[in-house]
């Protein structure tokens, strides 16, 4: 399982010659997700080598500049890349509109699939390996800060796949789906060569007054 978190920006309403707009890439496992679009965020994503295709997901605050007007640019270089994947937008209900006339506005000619889901308390998304929940916050206009969960997952011992000599890459495969082998007439189980790992959490909260209910949003 592969994560890594990319800070992209963490200036506020302007910019400054070292801080970039908010913006935060984060790669999770096969996953993509992009948190906040500021300002430049698309050159910011070249300076760190990282393709804006490999975005499978835009999880948007609110509907303040510093936090989405990167996206018309992201929007542009996407429908220039032959983005095959389908972009999923997160965003509050009362801004669907806003990003539908950003497109018409931009006459950008959009030529792959966009998913917009409303933001909303509680679970977001559900996939195979990780959850994306949101909070509605405290700002001046409608808000929300989100986390993402990863699932737990069974974690393998090389050590112990080499003491029982499974080395096929199927096998193994089937040891990680929690599924039971069969080595040498001997059955074996995830438990006998690793253990039930706890995913980690990552938690993104910003543009709010503190209110109590953040602490446990973002415990863990």
């Amino acid at each position: 399982m592969m994560k890594k978190i990319i800070i992209l920006g963490t200036s506020s309403s302007m910019p400054t010659k070292n801080r970039n707009h908010p913006g935060i890439f984060i790669k999770f496992n096969k996953k993509g997700i992009l948190l906040d679009c500021g300002e430049n965020i698309q050159r910011q994503l070249r300076i760190m080598k990282i393709s804006p295709t490999k975005i499978d997901y835009i999880l948007i605050t609110h509907w303040h500049g510093d936090h989405v007007l990167g996206l018309p640019g992201i929007f542009q270089s996407l429908s220039s890349m032959n983005y095959n994947k389908k972009l999923n937008i997160i965003i509050p209900k009362e801004n669907i509109e806003n990003l539908k006339r950003i497109i018409e506005d931009f006459m950008i000619p959009i030529n792959f699939d966009i998913n917009i889901i409303e933001a909303r308390e509680g679970l977001i998304v559900d996939e195979e390996d990780f959850q994306i929940y949101g909070i509605r916050t405290k700002h001046s206009i409608t808000s929300y800060s989100y986390y993402i969960i990863e699932k737990n997952y069974i974690k393998l011992d090389k050590n112990l796949l080499n003491k029982y000599n499974i080395k096929d890459k199927e096998l193994i495969k089937k040891l990680k789906e929690g599924k039971e082998i069969e080595i040498d007439g001997k059955k074996i189980s995830y438990k006998d060569v690793g253990y039930i790992k706890k995913g980690i959490k990552i938690t993104y909260i910003t543009d709010t007054i503190f209110f109590d209910k953040l602490i446990d949003f973002a415990k863990g």
